[in-house]
């Protein structure tokens, strides 16, 4: 009877041992894939000194506005089951933000015109997560990422008591970080080929701009304004992974 006993635990923990092995093998090795997206980010940009000439002085002043993008890109990384049904992946990717070509919102500050265009992300994230089932994947995901964004302004012309201001118009190219959060899932719809939809939420570093030299002419009093831009972003993405 003992001996039936103990055959039947040693049976009973091959299967577990097979079953759990069946659970996590589909999501373990290389994968990649495309991502395609929807991204709405605030941006908040003001100007950080108060600044003027001889004939006035400006303080300083803030902005906000909101920009909706999609974005797609491609993906690459690989995942493995640590211990048990505890998952945990690193991946690379790469986010183009389409819309009319880029990201892009004009706005006025202190009457001085600025356009600011984010136009991709490339970066590492993190993916902690737990099996549920063979099929069935679920996890969070932090990443660190660099932005490539640009602000323009066009030659602004005003006057001030009579005596007109120049301004030169500059393009300035930024590339903050952003450090990055998020919940996904992901599940297996045929062999080797897996969906998955996932919430990111971005904190963009913020970026300080200080304008090249102006162009004076004779007589005019100096405009020199920098200006700080800050950003975070909400995405929600959907993707499609090939299991190498």
């Amino acid at each position: 009877m003992k001996k039936l006993a103990f055959s039947i635990a040693c049976v009973a923990a091959l299967v577990a041992n097979v079953s759990y092995a069946d659970d996590t093998e589909s999501f373990n090795g290389f994968y990649g894939g495309m991502n395609f997206g929807y991204v709405n980010q605030v941006t908040t940009q003001k100007t950080v000194d108060t600044f003027g000439g001889v004939y006035g002085t400006f303080v300083p002043a803030q902005t906000g506005f909101t920009t909706q993008a999609f974005s797609v890109g491609p993906v690459l990384g690989y995942g493995q089951a640590v211990y048990k049904h505890i998952y945990l992946g690193e991946e690379f990717f790469y986010n183009a933000f389409v819309n009319n070509s880029d990201m892009t919102n004009s706005t006025t500050l202190n009457n001085y015109p600025y356009s600011t265009k984010t136009s991709d992300q490339y970066g590492l994230a993190l993916l902690p997560g737990y099996i549920i089932t063979s099929n069935w994947l679920v996890y969070g995901r932090v990443s660190f990422a660099v932005q490539d964004e640009t602000v323009n302004t066009v030659q602004l012309t005003s006057s001030d008591n009579g005596n007109t201001v120049y301004t030169a118009p500059y393009k300035v190219d930024l590339t903050p970080y952003a450090v990055g959060v998020g919940l996904g899932t992901s599940y297996q719809i045929m062999p080797h080929l897996r969906a998955r939809l996932e919430y990111h939420h971005d904190f963009v570093e913020n970026e300080k701009i200080y304008p090249p030299g102006p162009f004076i002419p004779p007589g005019s009093p100096i405009i020199d304004l920098s200006s700080e831009i800050a950003a975070q972003s909400d995405s929600v993405t959907f993707g499609l992974i090939y299991q190498f």
